[in-house]
Order: structure tokens, then C-alpha cells, then sequence
């Protein structure tokens, strides 16, 4: 298991905190979901978390390409700027919580050259 920690300190809101907590407990394997992370004075905030449709089984997760379009646009719409977008959070289901070749690779391709706060959780 790696763990880096030379980037700035993350928070994260209480209610996105239960948010995640209440879907990984409900889940019957992974599940999955994306968030807005934003600039803080003690470091990042992760500020809003969503749950979108997606494949699940007990031990992966695929995000809905369409859901996550939709997402974008919706918060678009409401004036939130996309670019804050910068959050994936996953379980593991019961498994340890660790980061897997998969997931680095996903966060590779969701950091768009630039960064992305990621979470692996479990039940």
C-alpha cells in the first residue's frame, strides 16, 4: 500500500461525510460517486458529494458515462463551475480499503492533468 501525503490537508463536510457512510453501508458490494472540492483556508474542502447511476458488483464500479454528462451539465446550469468536480470516492465493499492498480488508473484518467482528491472506504 502507498500512502502520499506532501499535497495540502483535506477536509470534509459532516453532511458529505454521512452521505458516503449511508451509501457504502447500504451497498451490497461497491458503489461509487464523484464530489466538489474546493479551495479552503486550512487546505481542501471536500464540499458535496453525489451518488449517479452506475454498474456495480462486489468488487468493482463503473460510473454511467451519460450520468456523469448529466451531472456536469446540471451543475452547470446552477452556475457551480465543473472544474470543482475533483472528487471520485469508492468502497470496496467488506475488502481492505486500499488503492488497486484499477484505481490508479482511474484517478490517473479523472485527475486530467491536474489533481484529484480520491477515497477508498469500505462497509
Amino acid at each position: 500500500m502507498k500512502l502520499i501525503h506532501n499535497g495540502p490537508t483535506v477536509l470534509i463536510s459532516a453532511e458529505a461525510e454521512q452521505k458516503i457512510r449511508h451509501w457504502v453501508a447500504c451497498a451490497r458490494g461497491e458503489v461509487s460517486g464523484l464530489g466538489i472540492v474546493v479551495h479552503h483556508a486550512d487546505g481542501l474542502l471536500i464540499e458535496e458529494v453525489y451518488l449517479l447511476e452506475q454498474r456495480c458488483t462486489g468488487s468493482h464500479t463503473d460510473l454511467d458515462d451519460a450520468a456523469v454528462a448529466a451531472l456536469l451539465v446540471e451543475l452547470d446550469a446552477k452556475g457551480v463551475d465543473t472544474g470543482t468536480v475533483r472528487f471520485w470516492w469508492h468502497s470496496h465493499g467488506t475488502m481492505q480499503a486500499f488503492w488497486s492498480s484499477t484505481d490508479d488508473s482511474c484517478i490517473e484518467g479523472l485527475a486530467n492533468d491536474t489533481y484529484l482528491v480520491s477515497l477508498v472506504t469500505n462497509q
